[in-house]
Parts: C-alpha cells; sequence; structure tokens
C-alpha cells in the first residue's frame, strides 16, 4: 500500500463501524509515519513493509468489503496475527513497540 491508501483505509475504516479493522489501519499508518521520521520513508524501506504485508492485506480487504457495502469487522485474532511480523521487526530495530502501537 503507498502512502494515500493507508490513509485513506484509516479515513473509511474509522468511520464504517469496524473497531478491529481500525486499529489496524491505525496501526499501520503509525508504522508509515515512523517509517519516514527513521529513513529515506515508507516508499523507500522494504523492510517495514514486508513485516507489514499480512496487515496490508487484511486492511485492504476491509476496504475492499467496506466499498462493497459489506461492513464485516476483521478478528482481534486475526489483527493480532497480523502485528506479529510487525513486532518482530521492531524488536530487531530495538524500537519500542509503543511508539507503533501505543500504549
Amino acid at each position: 500500500m503507498n502512502e494515500y491508501d493507508i490513509e485513506d483505509a484509516l479515513c473509511l475504516l474509522k468511520q464504517d463501524g469496524t473497531p478491529n479493522l481500525a486499529r489496524a489501519a491505525t496501526v499501520l499508518d503509525q508504522l508509515k509515519e515512523w517509517t519516514n521520521a527513521h529513513s529515506d520513508g515508507w516508499p523507500y524501506w522494504q523492510k517495514p513493509k514486508r513485516a507489514s504485508a499480512k496487515l496490508q492485506a487484511l486492511v485492504q480487504d476491509g476496504v475492499r468489503r467496506g466499498r462493497a457495502g459489506n461492513y464485516t469487522d476483521a478478528t482481534r485474532e486475526e489483527v493480532a496475527r497480523a502485528f506479529t511480523p510487525i513486532k518482530a521487526f521492531l524488536t530487531r530495530q530495538k524500537v519500542d513497540h509503543r511508539e507503533i502501537f501505543g500504549g
């Protein structure tokens, strides 16, 4: 997903009554922002993009369903599974997970 896709997904999913997907899009947006602040940017640093591939797919699927009028949310377990590779990436980069996930 490019930066525009992420921002568009964030806006859509925060409004359509899908809290788990909204959380997923929020984390993806935070990762994008962190990447932009700590590298040449989201379009160029492939490691965070690869780490978030599952999350991107989950968010894109939610956006596609929402645009088709099917506002079904992802499960917490699906979102947690998509977060796992991102947490592993952040650990390898010695980044506190709270920078991306909050809390």
